[in-house]
């Protein structure tokens, strides 16, 4: 940002998960904790079976894999996304879009969702992120991606 011919740094910009996000892990989460609870009485029935096993261990894998990737930092309240002056970093898929690589950024509407759309300098497909998981106010954060965007052309 240029302040009377002066360039200012920006701060590390940090935006932690939409309240609706923490809403939906939770309940997937619960859910899923309930479906073991009630499989218990097939356990005991069909306990002996090699592929029931093989299915809840699965499940369990998979309960173990997506509360360490999406239910604790949700839950922690931790950053979804991240604005700095070389790149934007959205955490929970672990992209990284480097403001020199992007040539535009526009915002859509898609099912009921603001979404915002980077335009790549190498001609790759257009790569979007949903403003959906991120709280605070749709039409700031997406003015915040672009205000640190244009300070990084300068």
């Amino acid at each position: 940002m240029t302040i009377f011919g002066m360039m200012i740094k920006l701060q590390a910009l940090g935006f932690p998960y939409s309240p609706v996000v923490r809403f939906f892990v939770a309940s997937l989460f619960g859910g899923l904790i309930l479906f073991i609870l009630f499989m218990g009485d097939s356990i005991l029935e069909i306990g002996d079976s090699p592929y029931f096993l093989l299915l809840l261990l699965v499940i369990a894998l998979f309960l173990f894999y997506f509360c360490y990737k999406y239910l604790i930092p949700v839950l922690q309240g931790k950053i979804a996304m991240e604005l700095d002056q070389e790149k934007l970093q959205f955490l929970m898929t672990k992209m990284v879009i480097y403001w020199k690589d992007v040539a535009d950024i526009r915002t859509d509407n898609y099912s009921n969702t603001k979404v915002v759309y980077f335009t790549m300098l190498d001609g790759r497909k257009d790569i979007g992120i949903s403003l959906a998981w991120i709280k605070g106010d749709n039409v700031a954060v997406y003015n915040s991606i672009v205000e640190y965007f244009n300070n990084a052309k300068l």
